[in-house]
């Protein structure tokens, strides 16, 4: 994921903590919108934003360059 990406999906899930989780990812519609994806299996691929509390959520790793 970049850098920019990582701005994005923060942007996208304001406030919650899909912008900061390991199963989050952001999608992009051909008309520019921002949807977050979730990767986990056990729930709904798309949540309502934002996520306050969630028993999946892993804080994704810093990224290093």
């Amino acid at each position: 994921m970049t850098e920019q990406d990582q701005r994005d999906l923060a942007k996208a899930a304001r406030y919650g903590l899909c912008g900061v989780c390991q199963w989050a990812e952001l999608v992009r519609s051909s008309k520019g919108s921002l949807f977050v994806l979730c990767k986990q299996t056990k729930l709904p691929k798309y949540q309502g934003q934002p996520v306050l509390k969630c028993n999946y959520f892993e804080a994704r790793e810093p990224q290093t360059t």
